[in-house]
């Protein structure tokens, strides 16, 4: 395969969704050599398509919201010479020529995921001999690399793989990957791809809310001791009813992806989870949650002792104006 070789390029810039969604909501696409009881928990609406002219090359965007939360921007496109020693370079212009348009039409985000595909046809010798003539070349295209890595750094970035066949396959890495497929059979594990960055994307967002939450938690609870204060228990309350929500809906998202077994997709997919850090942002978002129900707990401990407290000076008011009615009274009859 030459450095002219028709090699696509997917970049993938997934946003959180500022306005209300709309479009008609679609079923997610079962990857390839998916059981028929596969199913993933998420709706997809299909939103705008267009073309976007970027440092004179034609990209074609295909939009997409997911659960009404975040906006899922597909971009396609070529470059000349793919292989060459320049092409990461050109490639990463391109991208980022991209990336400042779409996150200016998604209200420049806070948090943004991107993730960015190399769709390769399997040539006549086969993905293993692609990757062993071009490994270097297929490395640096992945990650953008301004300069030619080494082999160490090559073997790194497209170590973990996946085979549907002797003539596909599929390298996952945390920043890209590269999908080998005939007949230009990419799209079921791009949308796999989608997926996990989706659900990364989920996670950050989560953390991003906790830590906003816990942090106006602790500007109420640096208020004066003793002070009476309800609206702490309910923003508390309401962050963890609603995280944990979002958590059983990220299980269930998980889980359904998961269940496909020892097949292709779930090998797939259990790379991207790898290479992602899924696992890892799972865990740090459920030990955020353990945080603020702790923290809850003080904060319902501390209203019930408030009104407790509260109760006890009503009580001993009453009691005060009591003895005091009655010493006025024993005074009046002494008279």
């Amino acid at each position: 395969m030459s450095d002219t070789a028709e090699i696509e390029l997917c970049y993938l810039l997934l946003a959180p969704l500022h306005s209300q969604p709309d479009g008609v909501t679609a079923p997610v696409r079962a990857p390839r050599d998916a059981p028929d009881s596969f199913a993933v928990d998420i709706q997809v609406r299909a939103a705008d398509r267009f073309t976007f002219d970027a440092q004179g090359v034609a990209v074609d965007i295909r939009c997409q919201q997911f659960d009404g939360l975040a906006m899922v921007y597909e971009c396609c496109f070529r470059i000349d010479r793919p292989l060459a020693g320049d092409a990461a370079v050109r490639k990463r212009a391109v991208e980022e020529a991209v990336r400042a348009d779409l996150l200016d039409r998604a209200g420049a985000p806070a948090v943004w995921e991107q993730y960015s595909i190399v769709l390769v046809p399997t040539p006549q010798d086969g993905p293993d001999v692609l990757i062993e003539q071009h490994g270097a070349a297929l490395a640096r295209l992945v990650r953008s690399l301004p300069k030619a890595p080494d082999e160490l750094q090559v073997e790194q970035i497209l170590r973990a793989r996946a085979r549907w066949s002797e003539a596909d396959m599929t390298v996952v890495d945390w920043l890209g990957a590269v999908i080998i497929a005939e007949q230009g059979l990419y799209q079921s594990d791009v949308d796999l791809c989608v997926i996990a960055k989706y659900q990364l994307l989920r996670y950050r967002m989560l953390d991003q809310a906790m830590e906003q939450h816990l942090r106006d938690v602790r500007a109420h609870l640096a208020t004066v001791r003793g002070r009476w204060r309800p609206s702490t228990q309910r923003v508390v309350a309401s962050v963890v009813d609603g995280r944990l929500e979002l958590l059983l809906e990220f299980e269930r998202t998980s889980q359904s992806l998961l269940f496909v077994g020892e097949w292709y997709s779930a090998h797939v997919y259990s790379l991207l989870v790898q290479n992602l850090y899924l696992d890892e942002w799972k865990r740090s978002v459920s030990d955020k949650l353990a945080s603020l129900e702790a923290i809850d707990a003080t904060v319902r401990e501390r209203l019930t002792i408030s009104w407790r407290r509260l109760l006890d000076v009503v009580s001993l008011a009453g009691w005060t104006f009591l003895m005091v009615g009655y010493i006025i009274l024993f005074v009046i009859n002494l008279r």
